[in-house]
């Protein structure tokens, strides 16, 4: 993997992005066994399928909300498919893509527009992770349900606790951004929340939790 990232770098044509990363904080009342079916999953979901090459890493750190140990994965790929199984060295694979002669030219790139996402690829990244995320708490934690940040929150009664999860995504490469956090963004980000949690309040969120979760998004909005 080093030395695949470290060719990406030196190789990859000018303006091109090198890697995409996702990180998504996962659930902490699966076990750990079940944490990794769904870390494979999720895996699957954004890389395997289209046969990335990727590095994954699982670590805990604290929670921006709650300040205790929560799971978290970094998914780190490239959007150069290596579906065809051509062999290219670390100097060719990097090049320009030729359609009509594919053995002279670099791999393919499966950009988000390529793969019919565009602008809505975060989006789309954060339904397929919410999910995935619900169909194995519904099998090993029936009493959960994650709401991921960014997705429209639906008007459905939660069994126990909502948690809000995020997932985000950052790519490596000069010129290019692909999510830019905004001030207004952030306003309408804390209107969405505490709509939530009003409906929740009563049965799911105690009111020290609703209180944690408004100072972390206040903070957030400086």
């Amino acid at each position: 993997p080093k030395l695949f990232w470290k060719s990406a770098d030196q190789f990859e044509i000018s303006r091109g992005r090198t890697s995409s990363t996702l990180t998504i904080a996962l659930p902490k009342e699966l076990i750990l066994e079940q944490r990794a079916e769904l870390v494979q999953k999720l895996i699957d979901q954004f890389a395997g399928q289209y046969q990335f090459p990727y590095t994954a890493v699982i670590h805990n750190h604290p929670s921006e909300i709650t300040g205790e140990d929560q799971p978290h994965l970094h998914l780190m790929y490239s959007e150069r498919t290596i579906s065809d199984d051509i062999e290219r060295p670390p100097e060719q694979f990097f090049k320009q893509y030729r359609p009509k002669n594919p053995t002279q030219g670099g791999a393919q790139k499966l950009t988000a527009d390529a793969l019919g996402f565009g602008r809505n690829q975060i989006k789309v990244f954060r339904e397929k992770t919410q999910e995935l995320m619900n169909l194995f708490l519904e099998k090993y934690a029936p009493t959960k349900k994650v709401m991921v940040y960014g997705v429209d929150f639906p008007l459905i009664k939660i069994r126990s606790v909502a948690y809000l999860m995020t997932i985000s995504i950052k790519n490596s490469g000069p010129n290019y951004r692909m999510y830019h956090k905004s001030l207004v963004g952030n306003f309408i980000a804390l209107i969405q929340l505490f709509s939530l949690m009003l409906k929740l309040k009563k049965t799911q969120l105690k009111k020290l939790e609703i209180r944690t979760m408004l100072n972390f998004m206040a903070r957030n909005m400086i």
